[in-house]
């Protein structure tokens, strides 16, 4: 087995002319798809404590059930990013999060929004009516959860990856940072084909100074991967912007690298 330490080049030629078939016939295949961005939340509160981290997990869980409910079991990942932020002069706290389940990242969205239009409701009310409104609140996220069974467990304190699961037959749901990142394709069932997957694969390379990538060949099987990689060893990093997904089927991903992508075209044209 070679690693892929080994052979990177940051360049085509290094790959026989059967592998760059393959990568030009996969680059066309793409080429046909409609692609649209991945989805970015900014989860924005007044601090980081253990009040605004409830709401962040019964946001995403309620988020989960409106979206799901009619669709059965599902589980995905999302990049999650905590960092200090200043607004207009004040210090806040923004819970930032890459996902491509875009409906579901919207219902978050939508869920803060309307409980910060509800506080701006109740600002000025007297405290008997603030009261009511807060216990009425409240009153309807206890009802709801007491059907379901929600176990969460984030590391808040760093940049990481979120995996969601949402099982309505077991009236379950999760939400949980991951802890076995890897950089070597073999470590996933889907071998990185999966935008879930990628977004695990990006989150290693958040969290590891160093990291084993594999085996070549299993990256050389997967054109967007290897754009992806090559970023990686490059030292460049992966810029997040750049993923792009299937508008059809989000768990189908590319990556734009406009170096490897005009290498490969200058390969197409030479072939024609």
């Amino acid at each position: 087995m070679n690693s892929f330490d080994q052979h990177h080049q940051s360049v085509l030629n290094q790959y026989n002319a059967e592998t760059i078939n393959v990568f030009v016939e996969q680059s066309r295949r793409n080429a046909r798809i409609q692609w649209r961005s991945i989805e970015i939340l900014n989860y924005t509160v007044r601090e980081d404590s253990d009040r605004f981290r409830t709401w962040f997990v019964l946001d995403s869980c309620r988020a989960l059930h409106e979206v799901f409910s009619s669709k059965g079991y599902k589980r995905f990942t999302a990049l999650f990013s905590p960092a200090s932020a200043k607004r207009d002069d004040q210090d806040l706290f923004v819970y930032g999060m890459y996902c491509h389940e875009i409906k579901f990242v919207s219902a978050i969205r939508a869920r803060a929004t309307d409980r910060i239009l509800l506080m701006e409701r109740a600002h000025g009310l007297p405290v008997e009516d603030r009261t009511k409104i807060a216990t009425e609140y409240e009153q309807e996220s206890s009802n709801f959860f007491a059907k379901w069974h929600v176990h969460s467990k984030i590391d808040f304190s760093r940049p990481g990856v979120l995996e969601f699961e949402y099982d309505p037959d077991a009236m379950a749901m999760s939400v949980r940072s991951k802890a076995d990142l890897s950089l070597d394709p073999l470590d996933y069932e889907h071998r990185v084909e999966t935008t879930s997957e990628l977004l695990s694969y990006v989150g290693a390379t958040w969290t590891s100074i160093f990291g084993f990538m594999g085996d070549i060949e299993e990256t050389m099987k997967n054109w967007p991967l290897l754009k992806v990689a090559t970023r990686v060893l490059d030292k460049a990093g992966i810029e997040v912007e750049k993923i792009r997904i299937n508008a059809d089927d989000y768990e189908q991903w590319d990556y734009i690298n406009p170096e490897l992508d005009a290498e490969l075209a200058q390969y197409r044209r030479k072939a024609t």
